[in-house]
């Protein structure tokens, strides 16, 4: 009932109120109504006094005199407003909370991605070079290969035509010596 621009308590003023939905269970939550102690809705009231011109207040809406519910709307709204902040403080104080910690989180998830990428671009160099040692080593097994093939054939042949052991040593060290310039 404490609506701004409403000055009545009727039906029409209840069915211009905001409804909210409860995000626990789905079920509309209207605002509540203040009552007075013979339970008849409070109605909004205009001050008509020198001393207070158009000051709102709430009284019972009941017949006049009957209850003595009566308060200045200001006041109880500056009220409201006090004890909204006193009952949020611990909700808004675990929502901070949660909200520190879940920047923590995402922080330390940031970090340990990055540690990852970091990590992973370590490995994919490594296995570079990892693969050019071997294929390096391909090469020289290549080439050795070549090597003993060519120094086989070269002392079968020697052998066959019948060449003499000294120019064959001498044929050998300049065939290795050819092999480790080139190689």
């Amino acid at each position: 009932m404490l609506q701004p621009g409403n000055s009545s308590g009727s039906a029409s003023s209840r069915s211009s109120r905001r409804v909210y939905k409860s995000v626990r269970d789905g079920r509309s939550l209207d605002p509540p109504e203040l009552r007075c102690a013979c339970k008849v809705e409070a109605r909004k009231m205009m001050s008509r006094t020198t001393r207070n011109p158009d000051r709102e207040y709430l009284s019972c809406g009941s017949t006049p005199g009957r209850c003595s519910i009566w308060i200045w709307r200001d006041i109880l709204m500056k009220y409201v407003e006090e004890m909204m902040d006193y009952c949020g403080a611990p909700i808004k104080e675990m929502l901070d909370d949660a909200n520190r910690k879940l920047a923590d989180q995402a922080r330390l998830i940031n970090s340990l991605r990055l540690k990852i990428e970091q990590d992973s671009s370590d490995r994919e160099q490594q296995l570079g070079e990892v693969i050019g040692c071997i294929t390096k080593l391909e090469g020289s097994v290549r080439m050795l290969k070549m090597f003993i093939w060519g120094t086989i054939f070269l002392v079968s042949t020697w052998l066959a035509i019948g060449g003499s052991a000294s120019s064959l040593v001498t044929i050998l060290l300049v065939v290795t010596l050819i092999y480790l310039v080139v190689g």
